[in-house]
């Protein structure tokens, strides 16, 4: 919990200082605000390459029946009722049992996708309906070593790369702007 505050307040921290460089154009904010964004980066990238080890070595892990313990289709209004970003999303809980203990897993930590956003109700049941007939397989990969850690897809994501290659361009891009490769005009 505490690392959510921490970046938290890195991003702010981070929008105050953008917002004293354009305002002020002064080397100093310019400079404050790439190294912001520069241990912004690092950090993506690091909490990046450690969800992408955790899921290589998912395939190494037992695999282990389960079952849809329950499941919902939630809708999220946009903000201020403008209906421009409003969605459905798909939660569901599936159920295994590991070492004779029954143990729980969340849809949203299970390796598929960071978000399981639908644009309608229907699209939001098909994915739960999906899981339910084992598109994906009739059995989650647990972790030996934590079995409250259990992926139902093994291998790396597409969420996990793209959140990396955001993390990469970050980083390179404030570090070059302070080593002065890149000149912002």
């Amino acid at each position: 919990m505490w690392r959510s505050y921490i970046l938290l307040v890195l991003i702010g921290s981070v929008a105050a200082t953008g917002a004293l460089a354009y305002a002020y154009t002064n080397w100093v904010y310019t400079g404050m605000l790439c190294i912001l964004v520069m241990v912004l980066g690092a950090w993506g990238i690091f909490y990046n390459l450690r969800a992408i080890c955790k899921s290589l070595n998912s395939y190494q892990w037992c695999k282990v029946e389960y079952r849809l313990f329950e499941s919902k289709v939630i809708f999220i209004a946009s903000p201020k009722g403008t209906g421009h970003f409003d969605h459905y999303e798909s939660h569901f809980t599936l159920e295994y049992e590991f070492g004779g203990k029954l143990y729980r897993r969340t849809s949203d930590k299970i390796n598929l996708n960071l978000t399981n956003n639908f644009p309608n109700a229907k699209q939001a049941s098909r994915y739960i309906d999906e899981v339910r007939s084992g598109k994906y397989g009739n059995k989650v990969l647990v972790d030996p070593n934590n079995p409250n850690v259990a992926y139902l897809r093994p291998g790396v994501t597409r969420d996990q790369l793209g959140m990396l290659t955001i993390s990469l361009i970050l980083f390179l891009t404030s570090m070059l702007t302070v080593l002065g490769v890149i000149v912002w005009q």
